[in-house]
């Protein structure tokens, strides 16, 4: 009975060693590897209640990550004509909010995005502009909730941890978030986010999968898309990944990440 008890005491205090904790998961999914610099072409949809598709846009994403591992991206729409050369260009910053900037196009003028407007929809989607970035670790304070849920996306099923995430400033949309990561890949598989009133917006990730780099080395994790349904309007928009580059100089140039380019999109 004694070997027994010590047994079992043992493989406690052992699982217990290897949980992760919500800060464990929350700053892995935040830190995941990203390429050094990407393009791709985008696919946006627009839904409406019963999820059929009533507008699609295309755009192109460049990223490039600077000496600091900090991030610089910019969106470049190329249909429909209504928003044909609209550029968004987003700067990270350490210790500091990222900077944002629009292009529109029909006044020919490139304007700052001011923090408190970084709510609003991106580009008349769904999405916000504060979607359109990944939260860093230290925006929120984690609460592990479940560390065996699961979640169904598109007919598959992930097993994830099921974390309550709090923003520690208050310049967002939401008040917390549920948040469903994958056990296997740490992306974040599902979003439920809550403000006063209650649940008012969903995100899923739409799959993903395993890139090389241009040197074939390098593996990253690519989310193959993402949808997300505003509960009170009942619209939705989704994006898809149709191309995608990493690693490769020559797909970009640094002049892309700058206001200077955002006036003229010239490539």
């Amino acid at each position: 009975m004694k070997k027994f008890l010590a047994i079992a005491l043992a493989t406690i205090i052992t699982a217990t060693a290897f949980a992760e904790s919500a800060d464990d998961v929350m700053r892995k999914m935040t830190g995941l590897e990203a390429p050094v610099s990407s393009a791709s072409t985008l696919k946006m949809e627009f839904l409406d209640k019963n999820g059929n598709v009533t507008e699609t846009r295309q755009m192109r994403q460049f990223g490039m990550k600077d000496h600091n591992s900090l991030k610089k991206t910019i969106f470049y729409f190329d249909t429909p004509a209504s928003v044909k050369g609209t550029r968004v260009l987003q700067v990270e910053n350490k210790g500091k909010d990222d900077d944002k900037w629009a292009y529109e196009p029909s006044l020919r003028t490139t304007r700052q995005i001011a923090a408190s407007s970084r709510r609003a929809s991106f580009v008349g989607s769904d999405f916000t502009y504060n979607d359109m970035t990944v939260r860093k670790f230290e925006d929120d304070k984690n609460k592990m909730l479940e560390e065996n849920a699961t979640v169904t996306v598109l007919g598959k099923k992930y097993n994830c941890w099921k974390v309550e995430s709090t923003p520690v400033k208050k310049d967002v949309e939401f008040t917390y978030r549920y948040i469903w990561v994958d056990k296997e890949s740490f992306l974040p598989m599902r979003i439920e986010f809550y403000d006063r009133k209650g649940l008012f917006k969903e995100w899923e990730t739409l799959g993903y999968r395993m890139v090389k780099g241009a040197d074939g080395k390098v593996n990253y994790t690519l989310r193959n898309g993402a949808e997300v349904r505003n509960l009170r309007t009942g619209h939705g928009t989704r994006v898809t990944v149709t191309k995608v580059e990493f690693d490769n100089p020559k797909s970009i140039k640094q002049e892309y990440f700058t206001t200077n380019w955002l006036n003229t999109g010239k490539f």
